[in-house]
Parts: C-alpha cells; sequence; structure tokens
C-alpha cells in the first residue's frame, strides 16, 4: 500500500507547489503566473497516517471504528526543519503554520509549541 512504501522509505515529506499555470482560469483577478509561488508542506508519515484504531460490533448498530492521530517530537521537528529550511532555501521570509488548535485541543497545539520553538532557531 502506499502507507507501507511512505514508512518504507520514510517518505515523511508531502510537498504540494501551489502556482497560477497559464491557460488555466483562476478566481484571483490580475494575477499572473509567477505572482503565487507557495508550497504547502504536510508531515506524511505520523498523525492519522499511523494505523492504531481498528474496527468493533462490525455489521451492527453498535458498529465503531477508531483511528488514533499519534504525533512524535522526532517527526513533528524533522518536517518543521524541513519547512523552514525550504523557505530559507526560498529566500522565503516566514513560513505559516495552519492547524486546527481550536477544536483538536491536544495534538494541534503541541504541533504550535513545537512551531514556536523551531522558529526561535530560524
Amino acid at each position: 500500500s502506499l502507507l507501507q512504501f511512505r514508512r518504507g522509505f520514510d517518505q515523511y515529506v508531502n510537498l504540494r507547489p501551489v502556482r497560477l499555470m497559464p491557460g488555466v482560469k483562476c478566481p484571483l483577478v490580475g494575477k499572473k503566473p509567477g505572482d503565487i509561488d507557495f508550497y504547502v508542506v504536510r508531515e506524511n508519515s505520523e498523525g492519522e497516517y499511523s494505523a492504531i484504531g481498528g474496527k468493533a460490533f462490525e455489521g451492527t448498530d453498535r458498529e465503531f471504528v477508531l483511528q488514533e492521530a499519534v504525533f512524535t517530537r522526532h517527526g513533528v521537528d524533522r518536517i518543521l526543519r524541513y519547512a523552514f529550511e525550504f523557505a530559507n532555501q526560498r529566500d522565503a521570509k516566514k513560513i505559516t503554520a495552519a492547524t486546527k488548535s481550536n477544536g483538536i485541543a491536544v495534538s494541534m497545539p503541541y504541533w504550535d509549541e513545537r512551531v514556536d520553538a523551531m522558529a526561535k532557531q530560524y
């Protein structure tokens, strides 16, 4: 599976460029190719990809599934380091971290803490 491939080759970076392309209509009026050029860097092997969980009472009214999200300091810090280094290589002045800390009360604030700690190194 794709997840086994990611783990087997330690493919922890999910990098997605965002650009305007010639000939493609875009709702960003007045912008042209080259005006928008940013990347989305996502952790690709932890969190919901941790494969901890299961299904119980299958086929009954009580059927449920459980999926745990596990983030390690090692995993969070290495993707943050990648993002900061990638930004530096592109002469970017900042990175933007997007979490759901208002609704996911433990793991997302942890990410925010790690972003703040890592930012002090850059």
